[in-house]
């Protein structure tokens, strides 16, 4: 946070977070492929149902792909606003389903056993870290571990979050239009529903 605020004195608060931001994003040009997307995409979309976990800064976009994955079409949950039923859906886990871990700056005890329950019940196991919590044993099926900023920088959200979006985009383009269609019925249903006014 300090090296951060000397940063900001010269250049300006606003200018500096969106230099670093744009500098992270930047880097994943080159670190992050396209085969490296697919793989992911490939794994959600063979899959029976999805456990996605992040911790800190990590859990707001865990419950973003979870959000986005179910109005796509597919089971999914965020165990990390499940804590009370983590036991309950690990115990159904199965060679069919995905466990999608979120890591950043470090990758916590839960992570490394939610890992080990996924690798004894055969789950395919997709990570996305930094590179300082990029070591999880058993190593992950798939794994895409890039940095959010250096050293004294904004440490992004964006990046994880660009890459997610990359992901169920891809996910869309391979799935023979599940995706879309699910979409589809989400937006003619909350449309007719009378939820949204209700909740207003």
């Amino acid at each position: 946070m300090a090296a951060r605020l000397v940063r900001a004195d010269g250049n300006g608060l606003m200018a500096s977070l969106l230099d670093s931001e744009i500098s992270a994003l930047q880097q994943v040009r080159n670190i992050v492929h396209d085969a490296d997307i697919r793989a992911f995409s490939e794994s959600l979309r063979d899959s029976r149902r999805v456990l996605v976990l992040g911790r800190g800064h990590a859990a707001s976009l865990s419950a973003l792909i979870a959000l986005r994955l179910n109005r796509s079409g597919y089971v999914a949950v965020d165990l990390g606003s499940h804590m009370h039923q983590m036991a309950e859906a690990l115990a159904a886990l199965s060679k069919d389903d995905v466990v999608w871990l979120l890591a950043f700056r470090k990758a916590s005890p839960l992570i490394h056993e939610v890992r080990a329950i996924a690798a004894n019940r055969g789950a395919t196991t997709l990570a996305l870290t930094d590179p300082r919590a990029a070591r999880i044993d058993p190593l992950p099926d798939h794994q895409i571990s890039v940095s959010r900023g250096r050293a004294g920088e904004s440490q992004s959200l964006v990046v994880p979050m660009t890459i997610a979006n990359a992901v169920i985009l891809d996910l869309a383009a391979i799935d023979g239009g599940r995706s879309l269609r699910a979409l589809g019925a989400f937006k003619t249903f909350r449309a007719t529903c009378g939820l949204t006014k209700t909740l207003l």
